[in-house]
């Protein structure tokens, strides 16, 4: 009899922890802003593959709560069910994948660039065994392969090459090239205290045979050797959000440096210009290509790749430029501008920028950090890659005036395919 008293109790507690949950996030929901799309000029319907992140807080320090932005509306955390929240807490193309492959998916952690997506087959890579103390690691590649035609998975584990080197890997993008697979890493290098250190590391290619279940090449692309502490060197992929097919992943590689002071001090004032590396790699060919912008470009930032193209940005008072570099013919291809919001008064940060890329669309979010999103204080813009056209202009609005104190900051932008 004890037993069940104790199982009505529980399932009491659980029901009653659940009205709880559901009649906070409705009192929370019924005080929350309506934040839209508001056009400015265009067609809206370029804006039914973006999705934009944020925080929303009514107060200056006040408890932030998390925003998700479409052409359909805001949709805010408290206002989704647990199973909603869950799955929200993956990018639109990770929840795709856990919608369409189920069973392959479960189990799999939510990091983008670990999943690759192509007709015939889904693919999973990462590192397993990270953060094993003492001196020999353990690190191992954990590898699947779902064939989409037949619903067989190829799942193997391979061992790092070298790995009692490295302390930490980080999977950076993952390709199917002729069957191969491609593995992009960062690895970061054991100091002489067995600890990671972010002033050492490399960037990797692994190629694996799937068939053979078995690691047949590993190309050690780039590295960074910061023994020097007057430098800190930092490497990424431009634009590795993206979980569909593409034969050529550019690398950057920054240096940045502080300038000596006197009595042989470092003034950290006064920095130098960073040396700026470029590097693009071609999966299929397995061939490196440094990547020469012209003079009159290199003060922009490479924002985004797609195919033989790279997405150059510079931002001035009043405007942002755009540069599409074709890395095949090695010039300049196209340049155009895009207004950017001027800056608030009293605005604690500068304005920030977000592009991506898909179906030879460039995508454009740029905001002021520190302000709620005003006319003034945020612009969107859909381009057309090929010749610069605005396709939609328009910023985030919200439906009633907000508190003087409200603070909007949308941070990270996903494209639905």
């Amino acid at each position: 009899m004890k037993r069940y008293w104790r199982l009505i109790a529980i399932a009491v507690v659980i029901v009653l922890s659940i009205s709880t949950f559901y009649v906070q996030s409705a009192l929370s929901a019924g005080n929350n802003p309506e934040f839209i799309f508001k056009k400015v000029s265009g067609n809206p319907s370029e804006l039914e593959p973006v999705v934009l992140f944020g925080n929303y807080q009514a107060v200056v320090n006040g408890a932030g709560e998390s925003i998700r932005l479409t052409n359909e509306g805001a949709e805010y955390s408290s206002e989704l069910s647990l199973f909603e929240r869950l799955k929200h807490m993956y990018s639109p193309e990770v929840s795709s994948l856990i919608d369409k492959y189920r069973g392959f998916m479960r189990g799999k952690g939510g990091s983008l660039s670990s999943y690759y997506e192509g007709e015939n087959a889904v693919a999973y890579a990462n590192v397993s065994n990270q953060f094993i103390n003492g001196t020999t690691s353990e690190l191992e590649f954990t590898v699947e392969v779902l064939n989409k035609k037949t619903d067989q998975v190829t799942e193997f584990i391979v061992p790092v090459p070298n790995r009692a080197m490295y302390h930490q890997i980080y999977v950076e993008d993952v390709q199917m090239i002729n069957g191969q697979l491609k593995i992009v890493t960062q690895n970061f290098l054991r100091n002489a205290g067995n600890q990671s250190s972010i002033a050492n590391q490399e960037t990797h290619i692994y190629t694996f045979d799937i068939g053979k279940q078995k690691l047949i090449d590993g190309e050690t692309v780039l590295s960074a050797d910061d023994s020097d502490t007057d430098y800190y060197t930092h490497m990424n992929v431009v634009n590795a959000e993206d979980i569909s097919g593409h034969e050529v992943i550019v690398f950057q590689k920054t240096q940045e440096g502080l300038k000596p002071g006197a009595e042989g001090k470092r003034d950290q004032t006064e920095r130098p210009e960073p040396e700026v590396e470029l590097i693009a790699y071609d999966l299929k060919k397995d061939e490196k290509m440094e990547i020469k912008i012209p003079e009159e470009h290199q003060s922009k930032v490479p924002m985004a790749s797609n195919g033989s193209l790279l997405y150059l940005m510079e931002r001035s008072e009043s405007q942002g430029e755009i540069a599409v570099y074709d890395m095949e013919k090695e010039r300049v291809k196209n340049t155009f501008t895009i207004p950017t919001p001027s800056l608030q008064e009293n605005a604690p940060l500068d304005i920030q920028s977000i592009v991506r890329i898909q179906d030879g669309k460039v995508y454009v979010f740029t905001s002021q950090y520190g302000k709620a999103l005003t006319k003034g204080s945020s612009s969107f813009h859909v381009i057309e890659g090929s010749s610069g056209k605005t396709l939609y202009h328009g910023y985030i609005k919200s439906k009633k005036p907000l508190n003087e104190d409200a603070f909007l900051h949308m941070y990270s932008m996903d494209l639905k395919k």
